[in-house]
């Protein structure tokens, strides 16, 4: 997609006459800046205890963030618009901690990075995947797309980060 372009780990090991092809992750715009990351804990602070959802795209030179129109409450936040042509899609999960729900995987289907950032108010965490068309879901470092600010801290922890549905 514009944008986006990755070669996703799709099984461990390998399979006989097969090449190996290794994982590949190419954003083709700078890092999202770290001010953006800073708003989108402060106004998931803000509206805490609910869930918060948060889209950010490429436009003008720059990146953008949008609070695009949803219902949200304690436990969950559905996007009420389309979002094919969002390249990040982030939610809030409060006090709890950085973990994507069932209800995520089935819910996150397009060809995008999804992001949940947890424990908003103690430690605040940033988990960050691939979703590639509901098939695949890839966990990759958040440094990979964001500039960290210190506070926000990275959940990908030392497993492969692959997730099949």
């Amino acid at each position: 997609r514009e944008g986006l372009s990755v070669i996703a780990p799709f099984l461990e090991g390998t399979i006989p006459g097969l090449a190996f092809i290794p994982p590949q992750f190419h954003l083709q715009y700078p890092k999202v800046p770290s001010h953006l990351l800073k708003e989108i804990l402060r106004l998931s602070q803000q509206v805490a205890p609910r869930e918060i959802l948060f889209h950010l795209y490429w436009s003008s030179n720059r990146w953008q963030l949008k609070i695009p129109p949803q219902t949200n409450d304690l436990f969950s936040v559905t996007r009420l618009d389309s979002s094919a042509n969002i390249l990040i899609e982030l939610h809030s999960h409060h006090i709890m901690e950085a973990r994507f729900s069932s209800q995520d995987n089935l819910e996150e289907s397009g060809f995008k990075i999804y992001g949940v950032i947890g424990k908003i108010f103690t430690q605040p965490i940033l988990r960050l995947r691939v979703g590639i068309y509901h098939r695949l879901f890839w966990e990759i470092t958040a440094d990979w797309v964001f500039e960290m600010p210190p506070q926000i801290y990275d959940a990908l922890s030392s497993d492969d980060g692959l997730f099949l549905p």
